[in-house]
């Protein structure tokens, strides 16, 4: 039996006052549509904490993006989304 694994990477360009980083939102998603085996890969923790968040901050957020299935397929949401938790 062949499995099929798909990960998902989109690199975010976040700005703040004192500098730029890239944030890579790396997805892995698994052999389903369904949102069941979806998380985050390590480089988009570990360029989350890069940006200036706690690690368990960082996990917590990326897992959450990787598991909503309004973002599965969509950049624009994420960076969306994304770009909102990192400027609140």
């Amino acid at each position: 039996m062949k499995r099929t694994i798909i990960i998902s990477t989109l690199a975010l360009l976040m700005t703040t006052p004192s500098f730029a980083t890239t944030i890579i939102a790396s997805c892995y998603r698994g052999p389903s549509h369904e949102v069941i085996w979806d998380h985050a890969n390590p480089v988009f923790i570990e360029t989350l904490v890069l940006a200036g968040l706690e690690r368990q901050s960082a996990e917590v957020i990326a897992t959450h993006l990787c598991r909503d299935p309004k973002l599965v397929g969509n950049p624009d949401g994420m960076r969306r989304v994304l770009s909102g938790l990192m400027n609140s």
